[in-house]
């Protein structure tokens, strides 16, 4: 068998691995996992919680206890190749889970893992999964969360934000604190949302509903959308190939500047000073207020009114 035949053959069986293990991984279902771990340490209020894993879906919720409570879930693969060590000092708890037996095969592996984890309402998370969703509901405090693969959802959160996916959408429902999104290949939604908000994303749309606080917004292949409540604390949007739709309040006051290099700019809004308007740009001034409102579209239409 000459080199080239050699080098064929060891392409087609990898690609065998690795689209049987897609289909694997397409068929393990939640029913297949059970309980590999469970730990519940005591804590003081106001803590922080970290899990650092190497992979697996992540769930957090609060309860009415000064504990925290770790359940870990996974299928007979994820027992055998995770190990997880567990830390606390009282006010600090860290679960790591840590994957053995790594190779250029086991990116496509079977692994199932699920963790389940109960804070109290008063403590700080901060999650990394190297390949999961995760979700995190009900806490008052500090989160973070970074995924390399997966979906995150916030909901019902007294704190700052940091979320952080390569290839999932965010989104973030109930919070009152600062909210910094960003996604490699998904879309971001946020509702209900009390603080400064950041959200990019590299590959997806921005869909941003009752809104107060300085809202910095950009995507380079998506639209976005805002309705805005509340005094305007500042505004800044931007996307290489989509559309921007602006809602505001009928009391809104701002420093205008619109601009578009495709498409076009629609403003439905009273007692406008100032206004400047070419084929490609619109710039005015509304109420008192000099706090800007800019967007920004190399392929797309802008549009701004009043509700």
């Amino acid at each position: 068998m000459n080199k080239n035949k050699i080098t064929g053959f060891f392409i087609t069986v990898a690609f065998v691995f690795v689209s049987l293990g897609f289909v694997t991984v397409r068929t393990v279902s939640a029913s297949d996992l059970e309980l590999i771990k469970e730990k519940v340490f005591s804590v003081e209020p106001g803590g922080d919680f970290v899990l650092d894993t190497e992979g697996g879906d992540v769930t957090v919720n609060s309860w009415d206890e000064s504990k925290v409570g770790i359940k870990i879930f996974g299928n007979s693969k994820a027992k055998k190749r995770f190990t997880f060590s567990f830390e606390n000092t009282g006010d600090y708890v860290k679960v790591t889970g840590k994957k053995h037996g790594s190779s250029i095969f086991n990116w496509f592996s079977t692994e199932k893992l699920r963790y389940e984890v109960l804070l109290p309402k008063e403590f700080n998370s901060n999650i990394r999964t190297a390949g999961g969703d995760v979700k995190i509901r009900e806490l008052n405090g500090e989160i973070v969360i970074t995924t390399s693969g997966g979906d995150i959802k916030v909901k019902s959160i007294q704190g700052s934000v940091e979320a952080k996916t390569a290839g999932g959408d965010i989104r973030v429902i109930d919070a009152r604190g600062e909210i910094s999104l960003k996604t490699s290949g998904g879309d971001i939604n946020c509702s209900s949302v009390e603080g400064e908000v950041i959200a990019k994303t590299s590959g997806g749309d921005i869909d941003l509903k009752d809104v107060s606080g300085k809202v910095t917004s950009s995507t380079a292949g998506g639209d976005i959308s805002l309705a805005y409540v509340g005094k305007n604390k500042g505004i800044e949007l931007y996307t290489s190939g989509g559309d921007i739709k602006i809602s505001v309040p009928d009391d809104f006051s701002a420093d205008i500047s619109l601009k578009t290099v495709g498409g076009e700019i629609q403003v439905d809004l009273e007692n406008l000073n100032n206004v400047q308007t070419s084929r490609f740009s619109f710039s005015a001034s509304v109420g008192n207020s000099t706090i800007p409102l800019i967007a920004k579209t190399t392929g797309g239409d802008i549009t701004v009114v009043a509700f």
